[in-house]
């Protein structure tokens, strides 16, 4: 499998699936422990960020809303040697994300570092 192809597998079989299932855990083994995600507050245009427990945290089981239908659409992936950014839109009937997430390989394993994210309306 190539590097390309390794990176679609963790967005889709971990973050896909974790925004799917409202499972948090499926994000642990691919994001970094100092991994971050930044966002603007749309109310102040702040930049707020958060840590990956917190993060993960968001995500439980008794969260899930079975009628929501995730969609997953990966834009763009950019690898330079050891580096990586991807680009993806998820999204539901009601929501969806922009986000922009940056890789590195560590230890010959990608990994997320951090992803910056905007919440996007859907048509």
């Amino acid at each position: 499998m190539n590097d390309k192809e390794i990176i679609k597998e963790i967005l889709l079989n971990n973050y896909h699936k974790g925004h799917e299932t409202s499972n948090g855990e499926l994000y642990r083994p691919i994001f970094h422990k100092e991994w971050r995600i930044f966002w603007i507050n749309e109310d102040s245009d702040k930049i707020e960020f958060t840590d990956k427990e917190t993060y993960i945290s968001w995500y439980k089981s008794e969260n899930i809303v079975p009628e929501l239908k995730w969609v997953t659409n990966i834009l763009n992936i950019d690898i330079e040697g050891n580096l990586a950014t991807a680009k993806i839109k998820i999204a539901n009937q009601e929501f969806g994300y922009m986000d922009y997430f940056q890789l590195m390989r560590i230890k010959n394993k990608w990994i997320i570092i951090n992803k910056i994210s905007e919440r996007i309306k859907v048509e």
